[in-house]
């Protein structure tokens, strides 16, 4: 990539940042899909580049982990790093850091998936105990896409139409990763978790249970 390609790449983001990605940011933080972002914006933005960000601020707030759950536990503070700018004006960037915090060690559960009626219950007692904070399901959404389409399309007909809105707007990478067990994914598991051809495994920061389904 040459110079001013790089500069020109910069400066889009920046313009895009700008007009949108604050709007979009705080529209993902109140739970909208992508469908009904696009519809919001005052001001248009590519589709590709709107998922990305949609997707990018999910990561950062941790409502989906790019790698295993480890470190739940961990507490998040904030700290102000001082920066120049032009003509030497001082300004001030919040950022988060953890306090490191010793990894859990997972205690697994092999769970025969029989009856759907006890792997509910038992899903639904891990996460009262543990708050779904710390609660998280492995997705295999971008495996799963990818290398068996079919399967794929009969997983998204079992969701609601808001539910799949939610999935098929974000870019999920083709491999595994772990999304929080919040309220609106606590409801697609539960519209998918009878489907046999998809497997999941749930973690439980708290009581350090990881529950596997074979």
């Amino acid at each position: 990539m040459s110079e001013n390609e790089y500069f020109n790449n910069a400066l889009s983001d920046f313009v895009f940042d700008v007009a949108n990605g604050r709007a979009i940011r705080h529209f993902t933080e109140l739970g909208y899909t992508v469908k009904q972002i696009m519809e919001k914006l005052d001001i248009s933005a590519p589709y590709e580049k709107v998922r990305q960000t949609v997707w990018d601020a999910l990561v950062n707030q941790q409502t989906i982990l790019l790698e295993e759950p480890c470190a739940l536990r961990a507490n998040k503070k904030a700290v102000y790093v001082k920066e120049y700018g032009a003509f030497g004006r001082t300004t001030f960037r919040r950022i988060l850091t953890s306090d490191e915090a010793p990894p859990v060690k997972w205690k697994k559960i092999m769970y025969k998936k029989e009856s759907d009626a006890e792997l509910r219950k038992l899903l639904s007692d891990k996460c009262r105990e543990n708050g779904t904070k710390n609660a998280y399901v492995s997705c295999d959404f971008g495996i799963f896409q990818r290398e068996d389409p079919l399967s794929y399309q009969k997983l998204t007909a079992r969701l609601g139409q808001r539910q799949k809105d939610y999935t098929e707007g974000l870019p999920w990478p083709n491999q595994r990763v772990y999304h929080r067990m919040d309220t609106r994914m606590t409801e697609m598991i539960s519209c998918i978790l009878s489907f046999k051809e998809y497997s999941m495994n749930w973690y439980f920061g708290e009581s350090g249970d990881k529950i596997i389904i074979y």
